[in-house]
């Protein structure tokens, strides 16, 4: 099950160690950090496991969420030098 972690939810997972160490090869191959790698994995399987309008759909809503979310810093910051 998962916990909300501001607009996204968190997964916990546990990898016995002999395998999960070919994850940490493969993430640093493309140089990039080992749960982005497994988080790309998740993301490609369900792009090819759901039905292309449903996942570009939802992929399109967590990119707007993402962008609002940004924005809304954004506008915080800006706020808070305009009180300062």
């Amino acid at each position: 099950m998962s916990k909300k972690h501001g607009n996204k939810d968190y997964y916990q997972i546990l990898l016995d160690p002999h395998r999960s160490k070919f994850i940490q090869q493969f993430a640093d191959e493309k140089g990039i950090k080992s749960n982005a790698y497994i988080r790309n994995i998740i993301y490609e399987h369900l792009e090819k496991s759901l039905p292309k309008h449903i996942y570009k759909e939802a992929d399109a809503k967590d990119k707007a969420a993402w962008q609002a979310s940004v924005s809304n810093r954004i506008k915080a910051r800006k706020n808070k030098k305009e009180i300062s």
